[in-house]
């Protein structure tokens, strides 16, 4: 039985894929899936596939947020990973509702008690800093956090960090608006399970920080 589907996006295939006629047969495949990372559908298919998601979801990689309202799942409680959408390379002025990461998604995902563990956020775009906020609030069991080229990221993310249990892995690479101050302040407040750190090199103090304030640090990438 099939439970793994993965069809990830291509820049060899910009334009993506579309599935409206064979929407009822992936549907009836979604419902038992326990990884599902498809290309870019059209809006029926997001539709469809957002509504078909079943509890089995371990893995997610949403296509599109814009269609929470259609997802018909009571819980998700096995979902421990999710991926949320990146700009498209060959779309230089996507359209904004296409690839936005939207708090009403956040929400809803929040009512279908998921274990998230891992979020990757890298290339996406939010709604607006606070979509990332309630998203922290949401699911406190968040352990990994890909935040690289998310845009907007500021150092109001930073201190969002600093209420949030300890992760294991943040990768902050590509975001102009963080500071030094705020990484430091971060280390020293949250530092203590962080064991993979990615970042760009902003001076020395961040790093002198993770001397002292992260004793289980593994892996820094400096970038």
């Amino acid at each position: 039985m099939l439970t793994f589907l993965d069809l990830e996006y291509s820049e060899l295939c910009p334009g993506g894929v579309t599935y409206d006629e064979e929407l009822p047969e992936i549907a009836r495949t979604i419902a038992r899936l326990e990884f599902l990372r498809m290309p870019v559908l059209t809006e029926n298919a997001c539709a469809s596939v957002n509504a078909a998601i079943g509890p089995a979801l371990w893995y997610w990689a949403p296509n599109s947020c814009r269609f929470s309202q259609y997802m018909t799942a009571n819980s998700l409680p096995h979902l421990e990973s999710l991926e949320f959408p990146e700009v498209p390379i060959f779309s230089p002025e996507p359209s904004p509702d296409r690839t936005r990461v939207i708090t009403a998604f956040i929400y809803k995902l929040a009512s279908l008690q998921p274990s998230l563990r891992r979020v990757v956020l890298s290339c996406s775009r939010l709604e607006s800093e606070t979509t990332f906020v309630a998203l922290l609030a949401a699911f406190p069991s968040i352990q990994e956090l890909d935040l690289s080229l998310c845009d907007p990221i500021t150092d109001i993310t930073l201190a969002a960090l600093q209420e949030h249990p300890p992760l294991h892995c943040l990768s902050l690479e590509m975001l102009p608006k963080v500071t030094a101050p705020a990484i430091t302040s971060f280390l020293r407040a949250r530092g203590s399970k962080l064991s993979y750190l990615s970042a760009n090199w902003l001076g020395g103090a961040p790093f002198e920080a993770l001397a002292s304030y992260a004793p289980v640090i593994e892996q820094i990438v400096i970038s």
